[in-house]
Formats: C-alpha cells, structure tokens, sequence
C-alpha cells in the first residue's frame, strides 16, 4: 500500500514534471481520499498514505504556483467508491459499503477531470464526503477516529444487501 499510494505517486511525478515545467504546461491529478484527512482506526496505513497524497499534492501545487511554470496539481479525494478496492480489501461486508453513500466510479473520475481542467487543487465528489470532510473542524480527533471506526466494522449478514457493481451499473443506466 504504502509503495502503491506513496512510492508510485512520487516516482510518476518525478519522471512526468521535469518536461511539463520546461514547456510551462502540464496538470498532475493525484488520486487521495476522504481518508487522508481523518484518522482511520482499523484502516489506518490506507489512511496515512492517503494523508501523504492530500498532504505532499498541495504542497507541490504550492511550490509550483509560487514559480509561475504553468503546471497545476489537483487532488480527487474521494469516498466510497464503487470500485474493486472494497472487495480486494475485503470491506464489502462493512458499513462503509453496505451502509454509506457509496459513488460510481465514473462519476468520481468526471469530477476528477473537471476539477483538474479547472486547475482545482481539491475536489471531493459528493455532498456526504464534503460533509465528512468538514467535520474535522468541528469535531475532536478522538470523534472523527470513532466515527471512521465505525465505518469499518461489520454489519450483520442479513442486512448487506450491496454488491460490488450495484452503483457502476445504477450510474450507466441512469444516463441512458
């Protein structure tokens, strides 16, 4: 995890930043969480790493602004996503899935595009994930880490009724 959300995001930038700076164009969009601005009891290396992306993301977009070189940062910080992160990290059974606003994933990835070709250095899809967000300013550390806690507990077998796909295929269809 830590070589896929950290290592990777640092080696992609190093290699792709150096041209867009010399031809004073490019956008980076790095890919965050809503995770990397909480503490996240039970998940918490996927936490920090997401805290690393959010974190180093606005301070390169800060440093490359304050030189004038054309190229912007923008990070998508996203919830729960319908994507195979919830099955490949066996959370399909948790709250987060089987009870949270859980996003499309293309719906994710066109505000992500958006929010970069504006040149937005954050974009958080999705009215609960902008509130969970700004809960952080209202609430002590000890009730966000109780809050993302309960997130990731386990909900009875009798009460999932989600399935990875369910919001990718609700999403195509309702743009027919």
């Amino acid at each position: 995890m830590v070589r896929l959300n950290i290592e990777a995001v640092l080696r992609l930038t190093k290699y792709f930043l150096p041209p867009m700076v010399q031809r004073r164009s490019g956008r980076i969009l790095n890919v965050g969480s809503i995770a990397g601005f909480n503490p996240g009891p039970l998940l918490n290396v996927y936490h920090a790493t997401k805290a690393f992306v959010n974190s180093w993301s606005e301070a390169l977009a800060t440093e490359l602004k304050d030189n004038d070189c054309g190229v912007t940062v923008t990070t998508l910080c996203p919830g729960p996503t319908d994507t195979d992160f919830f099955p490949k990290a066996d959370l399909l059974e948790t709250r987060a899935f089987q009870k949270a606003s859980v996003s499309a994933p293309q719906d994710v990835a066109e505000a992500g595009y958006e929010a970069l070709m504006k040149g937005e250095l954050f974009v958080v899809p999705g009215m609960m994930n902008k509130a969970l967000v700004a809960s952080r300013r209202i609430l002590s550390e000890g009730a966000q880490a109780s809050l993302n806690e309960a997130f990731y507990k386990k909900v009875p077998p009798e009460d999932q009724k989600r399935q990875r796909g369910d919001f990718e295929r609700e999403a195509v269809t309702a743009k027919r």
